[in-house]
């Protein structure tokens, strides 16, 4: 049983995924945990485990530093009892990362007596690589430990290891019990020379020259073989693990209310307003007015009893700022066009009714329901209005959003390590030239954007079944690698839009994207664009068309 593996959200720093790690827990354990150093993972790792009817355990390890400007003293670990303790780590992380961000985000120790209620602390003691070993990390480490009392445990990966003379003075003062830990990185002992490799991916070196200590035996299999424990660190990690009890509702997308004017009572009735005012401007309308009434009543029956008025509210009022303001913006894209409702408010300019065009494909009654947890509204889902506007003025338009309604995020993404990557990254750190690495990976074909996996182009190629007949230790390390999480960067369009700090919902860090030619680092959600909508969080599409800016200045041009 294990508190503290590491999961592929510890980017190019495991090969276990949140959900073959739940899977492989499921008949084994009655509980797990991980603790991984980016918070991407949590929900996911939640909801696989819940899944796989296995307790959940999350928790973050946290780099601690005493001022902002310091390097990092050391690790702790930080384990949510409760679904208050899962807020405290977003909220956290988001800070760490925000605020005290250096080679990673770090944790100042005054920041802890505000969540310590909801929160586990673990010390790692004796022969660990990360613990608080200077003089101003041991004081920090007492700081720590008067902070949280009895829910302070120390952890052990090397059961027969010496601790230093201070903590175990802290042990008999505040009477801190001993956890065992394992930091498993990979599931069985042969997949060491994977994870190597994956680590010389990561510091592009040859695994051959790769100098890293291996501290200890990393493997879940190693876990599985230590099950009978002592009795006395077997009788604490029950403790511990008693608790917890974590239970996080994803009731759905909580849609932020739009303010509407006072002589309208709902946001319904403003709709409504709305598009009797856009049908009297839409002069193509007028000589189809009773298809136009039918259809206008069938859209807004349906948006009524999907309690979607505030989500199309939100969307007119973006399409109203960029028309306001001169920025230029796409005429509709996708299934938005198959919506009359959208015709009227200005959203898109296409006529659905001219064109035959279905409003079922663009909003399916039966998908997207709403629901009311705690007083609070929540959709299980919401239709998908892509907004395209010129490139220059997409911050313009997320800053307007950010003023009106609030709290405005980015998405992050990860890319996975695919086959072609895959292998070549493997022939490459296995010392192998350049030339054999793009000749092989070059092998694997790609079929409208579809790359084939390695499992695929081994049973399609000839030439690269005799490749790999020579080269089977490269293969075998390739195949544990592939869709591994390999790095993150910035989802091109998606935004998240919150009434509430985001941090509420899920946790905030920073990732590269590209602008232009600059790369630069940015605030986003650290939970995917699927688990940002599982957390609750409302996505609205934003992509930034340069080639709008370029229309609009040939226009202005032409114009004079």
């Amino acid at each position: 049983m294990i508190i503290d593996a590491f999961t592929d959200y510890t980017l190019l720093g495991s090969l276990l995924k949140p959900d073959s790690l739940a899977a492989y827990a499921k008949d084994k354990w009655p509980f797990l945990g991980i603790a991984d150093t980016h918070a991407g993972g949590l929900l996911d790792f939640y909801l696989e485990c819940i899944s796989n009817k296995v307790k959940p355990i999350m928790g973050l390890r946290m780099s601690v530093v005493e001022r902002a400007e310091l390097k990092s003293l050391g690790q702790i670990m930080l384990y949510a009892k409760n679904r208050d303790g899962y807020k405290s780590l977003l909220k956290l992380y988001s800070k760490a990362s925000l605020e005290c961000y250096s080679n990673g985000p770090n944790i100042m120790v005054d920041w802890l007596p505000e969540h310590s209620k909801n929160l586990l602390c673990v010390l790692p003691v004796g022969y660990s690589p990360n613990e608080l070993k200077t003089e101003e990390g041991i004081a920090a480490g007492k700081r720590i430990l008067e902070i949280f009392g009895s829910d302070m445990y120390y952890g052990l990966y090397n059961r027969n290891c010496s601790i230093d003379d201070h903590w175990l003075e802290m042990a008999k003062k505040f009477n801190v019990k001993y956890l065992p830990l394992y930091g498993a990185r990979y599931f069985k002992k042969d997949d060491l020379l994977a994870y190597r490799a994956l680590r010389a991916i990561s510091t592009r070196s040859n695994i051959d020259k790769l100098f890293e200590t291996v501290y200890l035996d990393e493997s879940l299999e190693h876990v599985l073989s230590e099950d009978k424990l002592e009795p006395l660190l077997a009788k604490t990690l029950m403790e511990f693990v008693s608790k917890v009890d974590i239970k996080i509702p994803t009731p759905g997308l909580k849609v932020p209310k739009f303010k509407t004017p006072p002589e309208f009572k709902t946001s319904f009735e403003f709709l409504t307003h709305l598009c009797r005012q856009g049908y009297k401007e839409r002069k193509d309308l007028h000589s189809i007015k009773d298809k136009v009434k039918e259809r206008m009543a069938i859209e807004m029956d349906v948006i009524r009893r999907c309690n979607l008025a505030d989500y199309f509210l939100l969307v007119y009022d973006i399409c109203k700022y960029c028309d306001e303001n001169g920025i230029a913006r796409g005429l509709g894209r996708g299934s938005a066009a198959g919506s009359l409702i959208s015709y009227l408010l200005k959203i898109t300019e296409v006529n659905s009714l001219e064109y035959g065009l279905l409003f079922e494909r663009f909003l399916n009654e039966d998908r997207t329901k709403p629901i009311v947890v705690d007083g609070v509204d929540y959709l299980t889902d919401a239709p998908d209005i892509d907004l395209d506007v010129g490139q220059m003025q997409r911050q313009q338009v997320i800053d307007f959003i950010r003023e009106k309604y609030g709290f405005v995020s980015k998405i992050i993404t990860y890319t996975t390590l695919s086959a072609k990557a895959c292998i070549k990254d493997c022939i490459r750190v296995f010392g192998k030239n350049e030339n054999e690495a793009n000749y092989i990976s070059g092998m694997i074909e790609i079929l409208f954007g579809r790359a084939d996996g390695l499992e695929e182009t081994f049973k399609k190629s000839e030439p690269f079944r005799v490749w790999v007949g020579q080269n089977q230790h490269i293969y075998d390390v390739a195949l544990k690698l592939e869709d591994v999480r390999k790095n993150s960067s910035i989802h091109a369009a998606g935004v998240v839009v919150s009434d509430t700090p985001i941090d509420d919902f899920a946790p905030l860090c920073l990732a590269n994207h590209s602008e232009g030619e600059e790369f630069k680092r940015d605030t986003c959600s650290a939970y995917s664009l699927d688990f940002s909508a599982k957390a609750g969080l409302l996505k609205v599409d934003i992509l930034g068309i340069r080639s709008l800016n370029v229309l609009q200045d040939t226009i202005r041009t032409i114009r004079g």
